[in-house]
């Protein structure tokens, strides 16, 4: 029950602090179960869409602060930084450790068999797989890469920020790499796309992959968490499925996300823990990037 344990410390430090007494508390839940799992090398990284703080990061800064000067949550603490997207003003909890292991084999000149895979979408339904990482994304994962290393050497920060006037040829696919997706989509938007810039994917059949954690407790025992919690949801082209099943079949999309979860599961010792992997196959009029 160890997993219960650190969510129930994280969230009884978040119910007392002060500049969250207005967040519903089904929201401080939710926001424990990501510290939790982030902090505990279950995750890379996770998105926080469901409040969006004035300042955030003041805000996150305060929230990992005090994470780490108290007893039962220090440890969590300081293995989470909140990474700042200005151009968007989104914000991700993400793991100090697991970030460069993450991104630093996408650098390399061997990438292929690294995940994520990368395919490129373009409006309205337009699409091809990538042999290599595009080298605008290479500079931003260089960019991260030299700051945890770094900061791993000069004490952790509580926030970093990711450049500023990114677009979203970059910040889609650097969040499916923080994510842990298997497949990180790269859209291209060219001038005269401009009437349908927003339509990725459109009326193109693709598989979804809906991952979840069963994490070995009652919902009574944690009021108002669900004993098995979504973690990710990607999806790819479904065509791609028959013409490179190597990278992109059921089979070779569950064997990278699922081995990974259970190298982390076995190393932080929450056997507890379950990973689970569903797929099926859905065609929308777009796809949100």
């Amino acid at each position: 029950m160890v997993i219960y344990n650190n969510i129930s410390d994280v969230e009884t430090l978040l119910r007392g602090m002060p500049s969250l007494r207005r967040l519903p508390a089904r929201t401080k839940v939710g926001l424990a179960l990501d510290l939790a799992l982030v902090g505990l090398s279950l995750r890379t990284g996770c998105l926080i869409d469901s409040f969006l703080p004035k300042d955030p990061v003041a805000e996150f800064s305060q929230i990992l602060r005090t994470l780490r000067n108290t007893p039962a949550t220090a440890e969590i603490g300081a293995n989470i930084v909140h990474l700042f997207e200005p151009e968007s003003e989104q914000s991700f909890l993400v793991n100090r450790n697991l970030v460069p292991l993450r991104l630093g084999p996408l650098l390399e000149l061997n990438y292929n068999g690294v995940s994520p895979t990368f395919v490129e979408v373009s409006p309205p339904s337009h699409f091809k797989h990538l042999e290599v990482v595009p080298e605008a994304l290479c500079s931003v994962l260089r960019y991260l890469v030299d700051k945890f290393r770094l900061d791993s050497n000069t004490g952790v920060p509580y926030s970093l920020s990711l450049p500023k006037n990114l677009h979203i040829e970059l910040t889609v696919p650097l969040a499916a790499i923080l994510l842990d997706y298997a497949v990180a989509y790269v859209p291209s938007i060219f001038e005269e796309d401009a009437e349908t810039s927003h339509k990725f994917l459109a009326g193109v059949a693709v598989a979804t992959y809906e991952c979840t954690l069963t994490l070995g407790f009652t919902n009574k025992q944690q009021e108002g968490l669900e004993p098995e919690v979504r973690v990710m949801k990607f999806s790819c082209p479904r065509s791609l499925e028959e013409s490179q099943p190597d990278r992109y079949s059921p089979e070779a999309i569950s064997e990278s996300v699922l081995k990974e979860l259970e190298r982390r599961i076995a190393l932080t010792s929450s056997d507890c823990v379950v990973a689970r992997l569903r797929h099926e196959y859905v065609t929308y009029d777009r796809l949100a990037m």
